[in-house]
C-alpha cells in the first residue's frame, strides 16, 4: 500500500504550484530533509529545513522534482516530506 503523501502527490499535474514542508529538526522531526539539484552529478546536498512554495516538475514514485525562485530544479525523496499541497 501506498503511503499517504504518494497518494496526494500523484494527484498533483505537472506545473502545479505547490508547498512543499520537509522533515526538519526545528520543528521537532528526527532529522531534517535535504534536496540535490536535478542535474548536478556531484552537487552539494541543499538543506531544507523550512517550507517553501515551488512549482511540481515531475514525480517518479520515490523522488519530487521541484522548481523555486532560487534553484531550478530540486531533487527531493518522498520519504523525507511531511506534506506536499497545490496551491490555487
Amino acid at each position: 500500500m501506498e503511503k499517504e503523501i504518494v497518494l496526494r502527490v500523484r494527484k498533483i499535474p505537472k506545473g502545479a504550484k505547490i508547498a512543499v514542508y520537509p522533515m526538519s529538526s526545528s520543528y521537532g522531526d528526527i532529522f531534517t530533509a535535504f534536496a540535490v539539484s536535478c542535474f548536478g552529478v556531484d552537487a552539494m546536498p541543499i538543506e531544507l529545513s523550512e517550507p517553501f512554495q515551488g512549482v511540481l516538475e515531475d514525480f517518479d514514485g520515490s523522488y519530487v522534482y521541484v522548481r523555486t525562485d532560487k534553484y531550478y530544479c530540486l531533487k527531493i525523496d518522498i520519504n523525507e516530506l511531511k506534506n506536499v499541497v497545490q496551491m490555487g
